[in-house]
């Protein structure tokens, strides 16, 4: 419900709001400081956002320098605020950072999300050393029972109150910090699947290049999926090493999970394309179900299959009647696995368990962006520079040959 502002002013800034957001970005002129005026008195009446209110005044460099078409801005409370333990380790650069990210360009009032609809939506986050996709960093949102924003490192906000206006944009206030997604590297300590395809990566001195490209969508298996072929890889020789892990990434292009799309091919680091399945709620690239998608991080999304891939292979498909799929390569013996199995390729990982091997010098892009994790447990999302890219990598690759499966 409207948060509580007299109810003539609820229902004037809403309609004004709405209708702003509906034509695209109409202007609502307030001058800076009465915009900022008006955001701290509509903060003022919530005794819980004591500690927000005071980032609001402490960062003029943010706040309210905001676009003409009216801004969301997602409000921290002092809970979430307290989840975070130290928000002060977080340097002046991260903190800034992380305001930003909790502004979105755009009004958003929640009656514009539907009811059990997933919506990608950019914020004012544009810092390089931070950000590594077109536009702004992303934010997902999602309309249940409630709303909730989805943030890097699996950090969550559910909207605990909703549409509050002020002179220039909308109020959610919300129970979480957003978190500012981080290098792939760093995002594994909360995604510990992600660990094995960060140390093959340094293994085939690769880490560096996916780490640093812009605009990527990667398909990353599970630590049981590289285990299963951990025999296999390990004798890989380095050129097909790398051609396997860069059969896992769409340069070019961020696609949320909804937007790989049944049927359609999608282009890869490598010549090969992956293809898209989809049975009721399951998604497949290639023969590989998605077990985990949407993960959120600095350069893009990741997905996470549950096999691995293989450029030699392309047109593998899942066969939707049985629970087991085709293999991708020839699998590791079970009987051969130690019960204790490690984590494949872990100790490629700088700072990791010693390990034989010489790894990749660790890449500094965007390190020190974690701050402590609050985590509760669109580079274009197909904009034009992604779907001329998308069109020129698939006529490419698959010129005179039917896309479609």
């Amino acid at each position: 419900m409207l948060g509580s502002r007299p109810l003539f002013r609820q229902v004037i800034g809403f309609v004004a709001a709405s209708s702003a957001l509906l034509s695209f970005g109409a202007p609502i002129t307030a001058s800076a400081d009465a915009t900022l005026r008006d955001l701290l008195s509509t903060l003022d009446m919530h005794p819980s956002m004591t500690t927000f209110h005071e980032l609001v005044k402490t960062h003029p460099e943010i706040f309210p320098v905001f676009p003409n078409g009216g801004v969301t801005i997602l409000a921290p409370n002092n809970f979430a605020f307290g989840k975070v333990n130290d928000w002060g380790s977080y340097g002046p650069g991260l903190q800034a950072a992380t305001l930003q990210y909790h502004v979105i360009p755009r009004l958003l009032p929640t009656s514009s999300i539907m009811p059990g609809e997933s919506v990608i939506v950019d914020t004012q986050l544009v810092d390089p050393a931070f950000v590594n996709v077109t536009g702004g960093q992303r934010l997902i949102v999602t309309k249940a029972d409630t709303v909730v924003f989805t943030s890097g490192h699996a950090t969550r906000g559910t909207v605990v109150v909703e549409d509050l206006i002020f002179d220039n944009g909308i109020i959610h206030i919300i129970d979480s910090v957003m978190k500012v997604p981080d290098s792939l590297e760093a995002t594994s300590s909360a995604y510990k699947d992600l660990e094995s395809f960060v140390g093959a990566s340094y293994k085939a001195g690769l880490m560096s290049e996916i780490s640093e490209t812009k605009d990527l969508t990667l398909y990353i298996p599970t630590t049981d999926a590289f285990r299963t072929v951990q025999d296999y890889v390990d004798k890989a020789p380095l050129n097909q090493l790398q051609a396997i892990l860069k059969y896992h990434v769409t340069p070019g292009i961020v696609f949320p999970s909804w937007e790989l799309r049944n049927g359609t091919a999608v282009p890869t680091l490598v010549s090969e394309i992956v293809g898209i399945t989809l049975d009721g709620n399951n998604r497949y690239i290639n023969s590989a179900k998605v077990v985990q998608d949407n993960v959120i991080i600095a350069n893009g999304f990741v997905h996470i299959v549950d096999a691995v891939l293989n450029p030699a292979k392309p047109f593998l498909r899942p066969d939707l009647t049985s629970d087991k799929q085709e293999a991708a390569f020839e699998l590791t013996d079970p009987s051969l696995m130690p019960s204790e199995a490690g984590i494949p390729f872990a100790t490629n990982i700088p700072n990791a368990t010693p390990s034989t091997e010489s790894p990749e010098t660790s890449p500094t892009f965007y390190k020190g962006v974690s701050g402590p994790s609050t985590s509760t447990n669109d580079a274009a999302v197909m904009g034009d520079s992604g779907i001329t890219m998308f069109k020129t990598g698939i006529v490419a690759m698959m010129a005179g040959m039917v896309i479609g499966f």
